[in-house]
């Protein structure tokens, strides 16, 4: 998950990435036609545009495609794919715009002096590029009445079988919309995430099948002008081929996440294919509460929208045609448009955005023409013999519910809002048993009679609305359930945080405060980043708004709280197959961490949207200010040993004027690197303006005083994973970098680092770059090892080698850095980072 920035060996055969073939358009900049290496084509799929009739069966495959960048996260720059489509820019057609920042909330920072010199969208909603040869952006349906469908994030993936929310979630995945939509023959353009292709091509293929425009909306979904120029073509570029490999097209559409856009962005867009589509409404679905994606806007509130643009054109108030920005998000998204495409059909001309804009061919396959203008909805008729409506006795219910099925919303509430088949029926179905309260009315007979009583409810307890349960936000806390269990079995009378776990679950949007990831932190200071992100800081945040009277609850006051639970309470294998287990694993004697949990940054139900996959907004979310501040300086506080000869083992070297400040950590033992003092003479040569310091890890440092010594650096040099956890102590937006290169020490610092603001990098310290097997050593200490166990000790999983042998063998190998290839990476890690040029 972490982002890896390797040197990448070229290969002697180029990788051609565009093809000549070329499009010009008027006066603006020509085109080239993307083209990938070695793709096969694409199966299952038409060659042309099909008008009908379309497949609405419920079952796809979940088979995925291979040879793509992990999905969700930042692709690697130096594949040597992404290097040679960087290179087909026409980069002095690309405008020198800055890349842009955010502050800690995600909120801009804003630079300009009101004249926005490359049209950035983000801050004046520009749509018309300051560039001649870039067209405008598509924005609006230039006919009144005209509705242009479009849906971003897609397609809907199914969660794993075993995350707690795909009960919820899956009946609501693809092809359900898309079936939908073809029974009611309406198209859409479908802005998709490349990670979402790749990890569930059919429901692509399904989509171009069932006469749908395909668009990008890049690869893991990054505001792009924050962006590197190559990493906003790695974003679209496997997008593109993610797509082209799943469908066989190429599409020449693509919206910018959040619509953030500006001209240097735009143009990089052009130039691989790709307009720039973006919308004159917001439907803000995104922003309902749903376990997958957070959200706190009341789905009433975005009913209220889709009913006001109704009102709107009934009434002649609108001048041109809509295009909305709507999402395949979750169930709430997907309900809420089948809930409301009926009464817009009504009222507008339900078409895709491209095709109300007169756009015939989004794809660069030229045998895709797509008709424009009118819908191509078909008239269907209605049976002579009427079915009977259910009405509820004392409301007026309206019988337009359009989520899972139609049905009368039962248990007190009638089918008024698309929430009717969602929140009061959090099991079972909307179209079950008729509610008992009801009359049933055939319009052919004027009698009445009382139906007969449901065998079974259709909506369980735990529900809204009408039931006693009390609820807050997204979130259903039942009066005799809480929501989590207490997994060192202490009640709330004798657990001090057990209300204060309750209520951060409720108002932190953390839906399972785990104990276990909790306790594991307190147990294991040394990495108790982990338990910074998931866990900590909401909790922190609750007791000090709710329990001020207890006084100060620091890392260390929690500690003291929990001590007399023993470390042989813990001796657990780490959480699997989502059972509540306790998250260590540790030697019960010497209280060591002998193996590291499996992915502890996803546990089953210790974040919001778990199991085995993390939920992205939890993660990507951005800890509060105010309360990471707060907590730090608790920790401190109360940590800290001013008397630590850590914090005179400092050597400064470099320049001490103001440039780049760069703190490096090393050691003698364990990851040390042994030619530390030949790389830094190396980087005061290549790297002007810099100063470095030089942390001695043998000088009696733990993670809290090293970071005292890293929080005003701006870079961060790490061989070992208990110190990048003195990176979290750093100011936001510095980088951190890794040499240590084992999976689990890099990921379990990646999302912390990301959601406090920082840039977090690897440099791989394998045989290549780091000449880590040191054989010469390893055959004098112990010529007799078999290569199995050499293997062992080269990647330190060791189990029946002698512990002593292994230590000597740590202690004294020769781990050197590749100097020439590191400065290589430093240059281009720092340029990207804070803009600076080096020869």
């Amino acid at each position: 998950m972490h982002i890896t920035n390797s040197v990448l060996v070229l290969f002697s055969a180029t990788v051609q990435v565009y093809a000549a073939a070329t499009a010009t358009t008027g006066h603006y900049l020509a085109q080239v036609s993307p083209t990938f290496p070695k793709m096969k084509s694409a199966t299952g799929v038409v060659s042309s545009y099909n008008a009908g009739p379309y497949d609405t069966s419920s079952s796809l495959s979940t088979a995925q495609l291979k040879g793509y960048p992990e999905p969700w996260s930042s692709p690697d720059v130096t594949h040597a794919e992404v290097k040679a489509a960087y290179k087909k820019i026409n980069w002095s057609k690309v405008p020198k715009a800055p890349i842009r920042k955010q502050n800690a909330k995600g909120e801009w920072i804003f630079k300009s002096d009101g004249t926005d010199p490359y049209c950035w969208w983000s801050d004046t909603t520009c749509r018309q590029p300051k560039v001649s040869y870039l067209p405008p952006d598509i924005f609006e349906c230039p006919k009144k009445g005209d509705w242009g469908l479009t849906y971003d994030d897609g397609p809907f993936n199914k969660l794993d079988a075993d995350d707690e929310n795909a009960a919820k979630e899956n009946p609501y995945a693809e092809p359900i919309l898309y079936n939908f939509l073809a029974k009611r023959n309406l198209h859409a353009n479908l802005f998709y995430i490349g990670s979402n292709v790749v990890t569930y091509p059919a429901a692509a293929k399904r989509a171009l099948n069932n006469g749908h425009q395909l668009c990008v909306h890049t690869w893991s979904h990054p505001v792009m002008t924050t962006q590197s120029n190559i990493k906003v073509v790695a974003e679209l570029y496997w997008t593109l081929k993610a797509i082209k490999e799943a469908t066989g097209v190429t599409p020449k559409c693509w919206r910018p996440p959040q619509s953030d856009v500006d001209d240097r962005v735009r143009s990089i867009a052009w130039q691989m294919g790709l307009r720039t589509i973006l919308w004159n409404q917001d439907s803000n679905d995104w922003n309902m509460p749903d376990p997958m994606n957070g959200g706190n806007l009341p789905s009433k509130t975005v009913d209220g929208y889709f009913q006001k643009w109704i009102n709107d054109q009934k009434a002649g108030k609108l001048n041109k045609g809509l295009v909305v920005l709507e999402h395949e998000l979750n169930r709430m998204t997907v309900n809420m448009t089948m809930h409301w495409l009926p009464a817009l059909e009504k009222t507008f001309n339900v078409v895709p955005a491209l095709s109300c804009n007169g756009i015939t061919e989004p794809y660069w396959e030229t045998k895709f023409v797509y008709p424009t203008g009118s819908s191509s909805r078909t008239t269907t008729t209605t049976s002579k013999t009427s079915k009977p409506t259910a009405t509820n006795k004392g409301l007026s219910c309206d019988s337009k519910s359009y989520g899972l099925g139609n049905g009368n919303g039962y248990n007190g509430c009638c089918c008024k809002t698309q929430m009717d088949c969602i929140e009061d029926c959090i099991r079972g179905t909307c179209n079950g048993p008729t509610d008992p309260n009801t009359t049933t009315k055939k319009v052919s007979k004027t009698t009445t009679k009382k139906s007969s009583s449901p065998t079974t409810a259709s909506c369980l307890p735990g529900s809204r609305g009408k039931k006693k349960d009390k609820t807050y936000g997204p979130f259903i806390l039942s009066d005799t359930e809480p929501p989590e269990v207490n997994l060192l079995n202490v009640g709330p009378t004798e657990d001090l945080w057990f209300k204060p776990k309750v209520l951060s679950s409720i108002f932190r949007r953390a839906h399972y405060v785990n104990e276990t990831l909790f306790v594991y932190g307190l147990y294991g200071p040394y990495h108790f980043s982990h338990l910074l992100f998931n866990g900590l800081i909401p909790l922190y945040s609750t007791i000090r708004e709710y329990l001020p009277e207890k006084g100060p609850y620091s890392l260390l006051r929690a500690r003291t709280m929990l001590d007399h639970y023993t470390p042989l309470d813990m001796n657990f294998l780490g959480l699997s197959q989502g059972q509540d287990r306790v998250l260590d694993h540790r030697n019960a004697l010497t209280s060591l961490q002998s193996t590291p949990p499996f992915n502890p940054i996803c546990f089953h139900r210790a974040i919001l949207g778990t199991g085995n996959r993390c939920s992205l907004w939890y993660c990507e979310r951005e800890i509060a200010q105010e309360d990471y501040d707060a907590f730090i300086t608790s920790v401190k506080e109360t940590s800290l040993n001013p008397q630590d000869p850590c914090l005179n083992s400092v050597q400064k070297y470099g320049s001490k004027k103001r440039g780049i400040k760069i703190v490096i950590l090393n050691r003698s033992h364990s990851r040390h690197i042994t030619n530390m003092p030949e790389v830094i003479d190396s980087m005061l040569k290549e790297l002007k303006d810099i100063s470095i310091d030089l942390i001695s890890y043998d000088q009696g440092c733990d993670t809290k005083s090293t970071a005292h010594l890293v929080e005003k650096a701006d870079v961060f040099i790490s061989p070992h994973g208990n110190g990048l956890g003195s990176g979290l102590f750093m100011k936001r937006g510095s980088v951190v970098i890794s040499i240590d290169s084992r999976w689990y020490s890099e990921d379990w610092f990646y999302w912390p680092m990301k959601a406090l603001g920082m840039q977090m990098y690897s440099y791989p310290c394998n045989n290549t770059a780091c000449q880590e097997f040191d054989q010469e050593l390893l055959d004098t200490l112990a010529p007799d090892l078999t290569g199995e166990q050499k293997e062992e000790i080269m990647t330190q999983e060791v189990t029946s080698v002698d512990r002593l042998l292994v230590e000597q063998y740590r202690k004294d190998s020769k781990r050197r850095i590749d100097i020439k290839r590191f400065i290589v990476f430093l240059k281009d890690t720092l340029s990207k980072s804070f803009s600076v040029t080096f020869q």
